[in-house]
């Protein structure tokens, strides 16, 4: 069983850091949050070697900014 490059981690919680900070719009963070978690997946699992994985990574990054932002409807807390 290989591992997975920790670049790759890194780019999974600063995917999931700038949509919940509002710079990438949420559903399209959230797609590329799977992608990315897929992608580590397929790495550990040697379905794909580690440099596959770093590339899928990097291009789902990329469509995540690419998107505009929408923000979503956001409620007062109580």
């Amino acid at each position: 069983m290989t591992t997975h490059a920790p670049v790759l981690d890194y780019r999974l919680l600063q995917i999931r850091a700038e949509r919940r900070a509002g710079l990438i719009d949420a559903d399209v963070g959230r797609a590329a949050e799977a992608i990315i978690s897929r992608a580590i997946r397929f790495c550990d699992e040697g379905r794909i070697p580690g440099t596959k994985a770093l590339d899928i990574s990097g291009r789902a990054m990329s469509m995540a900014h690419d998107f505009p932002v929408e923000m979503e409807d956001r409620h007062e807390p109580r």
